[in-house]
This record gives C-alpha cells, sequence and structure tokens, in this order.
C-alpha cells in the first residue's frame, strides 16, 4: 500500500446537510467503505464538530436553513485552523453561478444530487488523495487561487 492510500484509510468525514435521508444515505455509503464519519443537520453545528473534531474532508450540503453552505464555506476558509480542511459542496443546484461561487470560496469538487453512493466515494477517494499527494509534493497546504478563477469566471461572463 502506498503512502497515499494510508493516508486514506480511516479518513475523517463530516457531512454537514440537513435531509435526514440523504445524511443518513451519505454516512452509511462511506462507513461501509472504512471510512470514520460524522455528521450534522446544519452548518452551525459541523463548524462546531470541526472545530473539536478536525476531519480530514468536509462534505457540505449548499442549500440549509440558518447558515447555508456557502456562508460555511466562507467560515471554513477564514479560520486558520480549518482553512485547509478540503471541502466537497453538495447540492441540488446545478447552476454555473452556484458551482463556480462554490469553486471562488474555496471548494475542492462539486456533486450534484442526485448521486449515486460509488459516486460520493469516488469523489472522497480521489479528494483525499488529491489533497495528500499535493501536500506531500509541496510540503504544505494547498495553493490559493481564487484570482485566477475570479478572471477565468469574470471572462467567461458568469457574474453578469
Amino acid at each position: 500500500m502506498d503512502s497515499i492510500s494510508k493516508t486514506c484509510d480511516r479518513a475523517k468525514v463530516l457531512i454537514m446537510e440537513d435531509d435526514m435521508d440523504m445524511r443518513a444515505m451519505m454516512n452509511n455509503a462511506l462507513e461501509e467503505r472504512g471510512y470514520n464519519v460524522r455528521t450534522a443537520e446544519s452548518a452551525i453545528e459541523g463548524l462546531e464538530i470541526m472545530r473539536g473534531w478536525r476531519p480530514d474532508l468536509v462534505l457540505l450540503d449548499v442549500m440549509m436553513p440558518g447558515m447555508d453552505g456557502l456562508e460555511a464555506l466562507h467560515e471554513i476558509k477564514n479560520d486558520q485552523t480549518l482553512k485547509s480542511t478540503p471541502v466537497v459542496m453538495v447540492s441540488i443546484m446545478s447552476d454555473m453561478k452556484t458551482k463556480m461561487s462554490s469553486f471562488l470560496a474555496g471548494a475542492r469538487r462539486y456533486i450534484t444530487k442526485p448521486f449515486i453512493a460509488e459516486e460520493l466515494a469516488a469523489e472522497v477517494r480521489n479528494t483525499l488523495r488529491q489533497t495528500a499527494n499535493t501536500r506531500m509534493t509541496m510540503g504544505k497546504a494547498l495553493c490559493d487561487e481564487d484570482a485566477d478563477l475570479t478572471f477565468e469566471a469574470e471572462a467567461a461572463g458568469l457574474f453578469e
């Protein structure tokens, strides 16, 4: 087993999802594959869990009551202790503006609901592997390339 695979074994994944059925499906799909999973039904609860548990990856629903996923993502990326945690957004919203807003705020990936358990597991595995590989290669947290993404998004007319 290579060092990247070792990094992904028993990885800690936090699911922030307000829908009970979706949260349960995501939890089961990842626990069955050996991940250490915790769940939160709100962004506020999820942020509290993050600060104490320090997950390796967060799955974050965009549309939640109270603080929505994009607000939570901004909180994560503005917190010195949490900002290097990779975040995968999950949402029924498939419009480009929401996706680009997620990427510009710091999301690593965006999964559109509905999805199957295998797709979710593949996205989690790939994100963890990419994060581990990047950190091993660079010896530090991931680089922030918001300026380039913003320029490309504006050039494509996504924020008009």
